[in-house]
């Protein structure tokens, strides 16, 4: 790409700020469109919106489609008349952690130069950044000589089962790869890592009994669960960018029955990868502390 002068960025930056209510537009178009990660129908419509806005701008579209989850978007751009010279990756996911519905008590508002509702910052921003991007390129001729592909995940805030080999794959063609989630903080600072995740079920199995006629004959799975929890937590260590976090707990059936299963979900975060092998094997090493369970 043509070398950009001081002169160059202020003039891509006054553009951009004429482009504002467009993007704000655009912003509130993709957040009016709910997409949780389990709603595979909405976020294929959500999908096929963004796909439109690319196709206008001259890009091609192709689509990698999943059975239980939103169809993988892949958008791939080149600006320049000559041969490319490799490939830049911008990943973006679709999805956010919202139910459908959470747009009646969390509307898309601008306020104080702010704007909000559900998946504004994680990552629908991001995805205007991108197309805003391409646009102030296109309109100054700052033509990159690599090519631009842009590649929108369905699942990330569930894991990426399915956007992971996707990813991969064309993380192992490009030069380089860029993350458009917006920057963090009021003081815009830019993001360079995140932390690894890790998602574990504990199941808990007791023995089911009345608990009004024979609750000795019972152990509860519940009960049990409840005092592996402060176990699990108290394998966090903040500092070290290590949080595990119980997200999800099911047990029992009917309150006069002592509890015969019992379940929990964990969320585990680490900063370095190094720590996750140790994690995993402290977490897989829990044992009983009710006898019979």
């Amino acid at each position: 790409m043509a070398s950009t002068s001081r002169t160059d960025l202020r003039a891509i930056y006054r553009y951009l700020r004429q482009r504002q209510p467009a993007m704000l537009h655009l912003l509130r178009a993709l957040v009016t469109r709910e997409s949780p990660s389990a709603d595979k129908a909405a976020v294929d419509r959500l999908g096929r919106y963004l796909a439109r806005q690319w196709q206008r701008r001259g890009a091609r579209i192709r689509f990698f489609p999943q059975k239980y989850r939103g169809d993988v978007l892949r958008v791939e751009l080149f600006l320049h008349h000559a041969r490319p010279q490799g490939q830049l990756l911008l990943l973006s996911h679709l999805d956010t952690v919202y139910d459908r519905g959470t747009l009646h008590q969390m509307p898309f508002r601008l306020r104080r130069g702010r704007a909000y509702g559900p998946g504004t910052f994680d990552m629908k921003s991001g995805i205007v950044i991108g197309l805003a991007a391409v646009d102030a390129l296109q309109h100054f001729r700052l033509l990159p000589r690599r090519k631009l592909v842009f590649l929108y995940t369905t699942d990330e805030e569930i894991g990426s089962a399915a956007g992971r080999p996707i990813i991969e794959r064309e993380a192992r063609t490009s030069d380089t790869v860029l993350v458009l989630e917006p920057a963090a903080g009021p003081a815009g600072a830019l993001k360079t890592a995140r932390k690894g995740v890790g998602e574990f079920e504990l199941v808990v199995h007791g023995r089911a009994a009345h608990a009004g006629l024979d609750p000795e004959k019972g152990v509860s799975a519940t009960l049990e669960l409840a005092q592996q929890i402060p176990r699990i937590v108290a394998l966090s260590q903040p500092r070290k960018g290590i949080t595990l976090n119980i997200g999800v707990v099911e047990g029992g059936t009917r309150t006069n029955v002592v509890a015969e299963r019992a379940r929990a979900l964990i969320d585990l975060r680490v900063a370095r990868l190094a720590d996750a092998p140790r994690l995993e094997q402290r977490l897989r090493a829990l044992h009983p502390l009710l006898r019979g369970a």
